[in-house]
């Protein structure tokens, strides 16, 4: 029976000769004063965990990684981002000793190759041990669990999954018993087939509870077991939601065959430390972005660990993750990028937030070779998902290999770029990203924003998270870098996106005091300003509303039916 053994506490770090003890997940310069980049090394002394074979599975370690088990060299791994599994079994004696060297100089034929990806150098994902028995689920498939689930047909009264199922030395008189439950004990759906090597077969759901995003996201456990004369020898859970999603260039995204508006946050992996994350802050951010009315996340740069598709999957957000890849740097380089992109997709194939792959994002010319061949491997591993390119000012000028395409611009160029675009006759559906706001034109960007969200054939709108620009804007990032402060532009979306009825009187930092106007994000349609009890003016909303304030006037208010939003105090001329 499997058996996972984490491996977290009171590592030996050693870096330049001296040693220290650390727990695990560890990144070498969270909170450093200097980056260090180079090569580290972590050591750990554990007993045999029992088990036919055991495996030493590495969460996520920057960039390059070198495992030893006593002293015997077992493998290696080069791309930080991904989950790696090692058999370990032919090296274990009683007690044992496991040295892993990680090493985060930039190397330019491993993906990421830029320092500022790999600042987190270290074992930021955490290390266990997976012991099984001789017949398994394959461990030796990309970090994957060996059984693959997706949606084949849906309609309201069935759904037809289907199931891939990779067994390791299956043996006469052996089984795989799948069961699907709705509740914790309630089955719905079973199966059980003789095991072979590689089995694929339908498994049909009458009136399926459906995944459907941030308003339901229903989740099925599956429970997979290889039985040996009705003893179980292995066994998977898998939590996976039902649901499929098409897109069309008129009408943009549709989740179970009804049109569903993509509204997306762009998440750089720079924004909170990789190995300072946890399962609850991510729950607590994606709880503020849900108030906002956003629904996807794009991880911009690599993969993510894996809680993070998991915590996405419970709260029904959609997951666009991919690789940050500008250019191609060598052949070696597309390699290893090949690889990385085979670990990233068969690793999270099960996910249901996930619904496009990310080729790269390209600021070089000369990339269409290297994209079509990750485009290729892409369909090859996974035909039910989309692929998206991100590019920049010339898009309009260019085709791109991907099935959909993302532009990477602020207000005004979406605006512009995005009407151009729409007038072509070929049309990949489309995805504006990374989109900001000027402090000096904000309801001009407002205005072209507004516009873009309604626009038929715009599938998706995505903003930065957290500040990009120096120094910090109130109109670049919906949060700040600690996220403790919503900025400006979280308001001004929610008005757009949120159902939910607010008002929120925008940054003092923009009230203009020449003119002394005071600027209100709303989704509400009667806006009303006062001064104690004396009302000073009424506008209509929803969106920006702005009210001029006569000289003298020092504290103010504003009020929607129930709505109240606290006093703005304002210098007296």
């Amino acid at each position: 029976m499997r058996k996972i053994i984490p491996i977290l506490n009171d590592w030996t770090f050693i870096r330049e000769s001296e040693p220290r003890i650390v727990q695990l997940p560890h990144q070498w310069n969270e909170g450093a004063d200097e980056a260090y980049f180079g090569t580290c090394t972590y050591m750990k002394q554990f007993t045999h965990p029992g088990g036919k074979k055991v495996y030493l599975e590495v969460l996520g370690a920057i960039n390059k990684c070198t495992v030893f088990v006593n002293g015997n060299y077992v493998g290696d791994h080069a791309g930080g981002m991904n989950a790696f599994r090692l058999d370990i079994t032919a090296y274990l004696k009683t007690n044992n000793e496991l040295t892993i060297d990680v090493d985060n100089t930039p190397d330019p034929d491993v993906f990421p190759n830029e320092k500022s990806q790999l600042l987190h150098g270290g074992l930021y994902g955490g290390v266990q041990m997976i012991s099984v028995g001789d017949t398994h689920f394959s461990m030796d498939m990309g970090g994957s669990d060996g059984l693959f689930i997706y949606t084949n047909e849906l309609t309201r009264k069935t759904a037809e999954l289907m199931l891939r199922a990779y067994i390791t030395n299956p043996q006469p008189g052996q089984y795989l018993n799948i069961d699907l439950y709705d509740a914790p004990a309630k089955i719905i759906a079973h199966i059980k087939l003789p095991v072979q090597e590689h089995l694929r077969f339908p498994l049909y759901i009458p009136y399926p509870h459906l995944w459907q995003g941030p308003k339901d996201p229903f989740l099925y456990k599956v429970k997979a077991q290889i039985l040996d004369h009705d003893m179980v020898v292995d066994e998977l859970v898998i939590h996976y939601g039902i649901r499929l999603f098409s897109v069309s260039t008129d009408q943009g995204f549709y989740l179970n065959h009804e049109p569903f508006p993509m509204r997306g946050i762009h998440k750089h992996s720079s924004d909170i430390p990789f190995g300072s994350a946890t399962s609850e802050d991510l729950h607590s951010e994606l709880f503020l972005l849900k108030g906002m009315g956003a629904n996807a996340l794009h991880f911009h740069h690599a993969q993510n660990l894996q809680f993070s598709y998991n915590v996405a999957d419970q709260m029904g957000f959609f997951l666009w993750p991919g690789f940050r890849v500008t250019k191609k740097e060598s052949e070696e380089f597309l390699y290893n990028l090949r690889m990385q992109m085979r670990e990233l997709i068969l690793q999270n194939f099960n996910h249901p937030s996930i619904i496009f792959w990310g080729l790269g994002h390209e600021e070089e010319p000369g990339c269409d070779a290297m994209y079509l061949s990750l485009n290729n491997l892409c369909h090859h591993l996974d035909p039910t998902r989309l692929t998206m390119i991100t590019r920049g000012l010339d898009s309009s000028e260019v085709e791109s290999v991907s099935d959909l395409l993302s532009l990477d611009l602020d207000a005004q160029e979406s605006a512009k770029l995005s009407e151009q675009w729409l007038e072509r006759e070929e049309l990949h559906p489309l995805t504006l990203t990374g989109i900001h706001f000027s402090e000096d034109n904000f309801l001009e960007d407002y205005r072209s924003i507004s516009k873009l969200d309604k626009t038929a054939g715009i599938m998706s709108l995505f903003f930065n998270e957290r500040n990009q620009s120096e120094p910090p804007s109130l109109f670049d990032g919906v949060f700040t870098r600690d996220m403790k402060k919503r900025k400006n532009l979280y308001y001004i979306i929610k008005s757009l996106w949120s159902d939910e009825p607010f008002l929120e009187i925008l940054d003092s930092d923009i009230t203009d005091e020449d003119t002394r106007t005071i600027f209100v994000a709303t989704n509400q349609v009667h806006i009303n300003l006062w001064e104690g009890e004396r009302r000073l003016g009424k506008k209509n909303g929803p969106g920006i509303v702005t009210f001029p304030l006569p000289k003298g006037i020092s504290n103010v208010w504003v009020s929607s039916g129930e709505l109240r939003q606290s006093t703005v105090y304002l210098d007296q001329d």
